[in-house]
């Protein structure tokens, strides 16, 4: 077994991203993972239990649960790093990080899809995963931007609901035959590494995050030969996606 302590791990998209670098290692070494995980990932309701599905991880547990010493290896972003064509930039920095700190030869897993519960009882609309509002969320960006949009009928959507496991939610996502309505949150990660149709929204609070372009953003947190899209939300018209529902 491997213990690994993630420094940076604090939100669900970020945490998330190193999952391809996880089973990657799991794979390649024949090791499980015992991953440490910053105490604040706790407001995440089933954090644990979700990633405890998962083939590659043997246990998880939060920081406050464990006396951490060198039998367990830290894993960070780098600052320097290639810009992958297709894969996520913030899954390249927790990769080259864990290569530049410890000798083990491994593959990222690129087709890395999330285990779910059994949950088959799927709402019917369209899913929306907004941004959850807490406070310790980054309050630089804005809250509930989907939903303050009144593009979203609610006949026609169901927005997750965030005290809900996170495994059932995964499940939502996994057996729906629609595509996602997501923005620049955990959700549009587990989308994402579930190899599902979500349309990832952004809205002014984000056009220049960092003073970059919002395809940057796009880039560190998505693969691009994946089914994520972007689009600005005003953009947006759910009629477009209507017309192709298969449900």
């Amino acid at each position: 077994m491997i213990r690994i302590f993630m420094t940076m791990s604090g939100n669900v998209g970020d945490t998330l991203s190193v999952m391809p670098v996880l089973s990657g290692i799991h794979k390649s070494t024949g090791h499980k993972i015992s991953l440490v995980v910053r105490d604040k990932m706790k407001m995440f309701t089933g954090f644990r239990e979700f990633m405890q599905l998962q083939e590659c991880i043997a246990a998880l547990k939060f920081e406050s649960e464990v006396k951490l010493d060198d039998t367990y290896q830290s894993l960070g972003l780098v600052d320097d790093f290639t810009k992958h064509p297709t894969r996520p930039w913030e899954t390249v920095r927790l990769e080259e990080d864990f290569r530049n700190r410890y000798n083990i030869d491994f593959e990222v897993d690129d087709q890395f899809i999330f285990n779910v519960d059994k949950t088959t009882d799927i709402p019917a609309g369209f899913l929306v995963g907004d941004r959850m509002s807490h406070s310790f969320m980054d309050q630089r960006r804005s809250f509930n931007v989907l939903e303050s949009s009144g593009k979203f009928p609610l006949d026609k959507c169901f927005f997750l609901d965030y005290t809900k496991p996170m495994a059932t939610i995964a499940a939502y996502i996994k057996h729906t035959k629609k595509p996602i309505f997501t923005t620049f949150t955990g959700i549009s990660t587990i989308a994402d590494l579930l190899n599902k149709e979500s349309i990832v929204l952004w809205g002014d609070d984000v056009r220049n995050w960092d003073n970059k372009p919002i395809e940057h953003s796009f880039n560190k947190h998505f693969y691009r030969d994946r089914k994520s899209k972007l689009m600005y939300l005003g953009d947006f018209n759910i009629q477009r996606y209507e017309a192709t529902d298969e449900i």
